[in-house]
């Protein structure tokens, strides 16, 4: 049965932003090896996932935010990121409906957009890429 409320921040989010509060930090929490250099972007990614990786990638391990063991969550998220964009250049190009006889539509790529939304939303809270998520 999960938990209720918002994850918790990991400990070395917390000291990077100062503890606010000065809560109690856990002392035994396990801590994955960084290595000495930033992880290797995945073959697998497209241009644009691959762009994003090395964009954000070498601030996560300069941080002490990135482990060996999150690069496939670091994966995922650049790979939602670049089909977001993709999805962002059809509605750019062609707008945010189509006709079909005398029907308008929505087109599908905005409903690929709002799901794509809501999973960098959920992989940028893990790894603290916004305000709030470093705020907590």
């Amino acid at each position: 049965m999960g938990t209720y409320g918002p994850a918790p921040k990991p400990t070395a989010l917390k000291l990077l932003n100062g503890n606010a509060g000065n809560h109690k930090l856990p002392v035994n929490e396990p801590k994955p090896q960084s290595g000495k250099r930033t992880l290797a972007c995945p073959a697998w990614l497209d241009d644009l996932a691959q762009k994003e990786w090395h964009r954000v990638g070498p601030e996560l391990h300069r941080m002490g935010l990135l482990a060996t063991v999150d690069q496939t969550t670091l994966a995922l998220y650049c790979d939602a990121y670049s089909k977001y964009r993709k999805a962002r250049e059809v509605v750019a190009a062609k707008g945010m409906t189509y006709t079909k006889g005398l029907m308008i539509y929505t087109r599908p790529e905005i409903k690929v957009m709002l799901a794509l939304s809501a999973q960098i939303r959920g992989w940028s809270h893990e790894f603290g890429f916004t305000p709030s998520a470093r705020g907590q």
